[in-house]
């Protein structure tokens, strides 16, 4: 017994002839052969078709026709397979099963290795198609195709399909990144014009799909944190770098608007977004007539002002956001205490009314400045995720605050710093995005053991706005550690907070931040005053809702 479904594409291509023709040629599946596969799946090659069994599963009469529909449903939502592919279920050695049958396609990774030597353009331009179908899979379904050359292919239009039958979780990046080292070595194509190109791709791909700079700076950070096992992958890994470096920077200046309308009182707050296909997004463009500042340069990001934090100590800034008030004071104190090099861990901007004057002192600081999730809010009217009500009404308005130089500014931050045996990061070590998860009393293991795995001492964060050290202790274990100066060389590793500078939320209404002795690895928690009255009046005058002043004003 077999029964036919309708193709995905609703057509009749094939017939319960065309199966059984099939069945009359057994495909042995080999690593690096044509046909690749699971030892449960059964591969049969007809006249120009492929016929599949999946023999994993063996179905009662009830289920089989449920499964082989289920299949169909879940493929005619993703859209990467051939509109030929049909399912069906058969009766295969006395037993039901599940199978498909699809036109054949040339697969990539017999493909690309034959035609990479006599026109290298032509296969980058077949990963750039790559690119499209597998980001906008990840995109709108949270999934990823399986990265495997052999899992793609090609028809006789040229047009790219997915030809496996499962997806996966999608990973944030990272099987992808370890696939296209290995594309690296298979390929054994050393061209630095071929691998510039690809990363264009890239790049391109990313803006289209996602129409997100951080993106490209997310694939960029991940990338970064390899390691080359040869010359080849050396070379063609720096090639790789150095073109996803100089994306990451145009693609600042290629972001289509998306600016939300901003509620006027705190009694609407909306957290609807519209997400668009990849043949719906527009085209970026690049911002015009953009009056700069003498202290800001749009070309290069912020992070070039001070590539390394050289001085015998500097000074640890989180969440300013955009509380002139406080990061004044927190300044003042630091001039006074002749401490001259910052490290600044993200939140410029949000919940605070002075941005613009937020963003002009701290762009003439000698600092290193880290992107966090309102930074990267307010630099592109991006506001699907990561925000409360409360912190969606104050970045909605912080974007509209802003012009066009000061979100580029904040756009061209970088989302992780490393520097020797430390990293920075907004958010948690462990989130890929950078800026969107917490350390906290039940995330810190795993971020310390993310540490530990890459051989870092410490990390410095933000994003919680409470001062904290929760680490690795030689003594005591793993756990909170109390203290306003603290030896680091007591701990294996350490997540270390210095609260915030313009919303704390550890009870404690002052201003906080640290101070990093890196000659004896000595870190100090530091708190101080400011008129805290000026800058509510000025969320009064602006007419903020009123819970985001009355927090301030207890330090929650």
């Amino acid at each position: 017994m077999t029964v036919l479904l309708e193709s995905l594409s609703g057509e009749r291509f094939f017939s319960e002839a065309d199966i059984f023709s099939a069945f009359k040629n057994p495909v042995i599946l080999k690593s690096n052969a044509e046909f690749t596969g699971r030892p449960a799946t059964h591969l049969f090659v007809g006249d120009g078709c492929i016929v599949k069994l999946r023999t994993d599963f063996v179905f009662r009469d009830v289920d089989v026709l449920r499964k082989a529909q289920s299949a169909k449903d879940h493929e005619l939502k993703l859209s990467v397979h051939h509109p030929s592919k049909t399912w069906f279920y058969t009766t295969f050695n006395d037993e039901l099963v599940v199978g498909s049958i699809t036109q054949q396609l040339k697969p990539l990774h017999t493909l690309i290795p034959a035609l990479l030597p006599k026109d290298w353009r032509a296969v980058s331009a077949i990963f750039k198609a790559f690119f499209l179908l597998y980001f906008s899979t990840a995109r709108d379904f949270d999934s990823r195709l399986d990265e495997g050359l052999s899992n793609f292919g090609l028809d006789e239009n040229n047009r790219l399909f997915y030809v496996d039958d499962d997806v996966y979780k999608w990973d944030q990046f990272t099987s992808f990144i370890n696939l296209y080292v290995v594309w690296i070595r298979q390929l054994n194509f050393p061209n630095p014009e071929f691998w510039g190109e690809v990363t264009d791709h890239l790049v391109s791909s990313l803006m289209t799909v996602y129409n997100s700079a951080h993106m490209v700076q997310v694939v960029y950070s991940q990338f970064r944190s390899l390691t080359a096992i040869n010359e080849l992958e050396k070379s063609c890994l720096e090639t790789t770098l150095n073109h996803l470096s100089a994306g990451v920077k145009a693609s600042i200046h290629r972001i289509t608007p998306n600016v939300a309308s901003v509620p006027s009182n705190d009694t609407t707050l909306s957290t609807n977004s519209q997400k668009k296909s990849v043949s719906e997004t527009s085209e970026a463009v690049p911002i015009t007539n953009v009056q700069v500042a003498k202290h800001y340069d749009g070309q290069t990001s912020p992070l070039s002002r001070l590539a390394v934090l050289d001085a015998p100590k500097f000074a640890i800034l989180a969440d300013i956001h955009a509380n002139a008030s406080a990061l004044e004071k927190v300044l003042a104190e630091l001039k006074a205490k002749n401490i001259n090099q910052i490290l600044i861990l993200g939140d410029l901007v949000g919940y605070g009314p002075h941005p613009n004057e937020c963003l002009d002192i701290l762009s003439q600081l000698d600092c290193v400045s880290i992107k966090g999730n309102h930074d990267y809010g307010a630099a592109t009217g991006d506001f699907s995720r990561g925000f409360s009500n409360l912190a969606l009404w104050s970045i909605k308005w912080t974007h509209e605050a802003i012009d066009a130089t000061r979100r580029q500014w904040l756009n061209l931050l970088e989302p992780v710093f490393y520097q020797d045996s430390w990293m920075a990061v907004h958010g948690a070590p462990i989130d890929k995005y950078f800026f969107y998860a917490y350390v906290y009393q039940m995330t810190y293991q795993a971020n310390l053991d993310w540490l530990k795995e890459r051989n870092l001492d410490f990390a410095f964060h933000g994003h919680s706005h409470i001062q904290a050290n929760f680490a690795h202790s030689n003594q005591s274990g793993l756990g909170k550690v109390a203290g306003r100066e603290q030896r680091l060389q007591d701990f294996q590793q350490a997540l270390l907070c210095p609260g915030s500078v313009g919303q704390p939320r550890g009870g404690d209404v002052r201003a906080e931040y640290a101070i990093y002795d890196q000659q004896h690895k000595i870190i100090e928690f530091c708190s101080i005053d400011y008129d805290i009255e000026r800058t509510v009046s000025d969320m009064r005058r602006l007419n903020f809702p009123s819970a985001l002043y009355e927090r301030l004003m207890q330090g929650k």
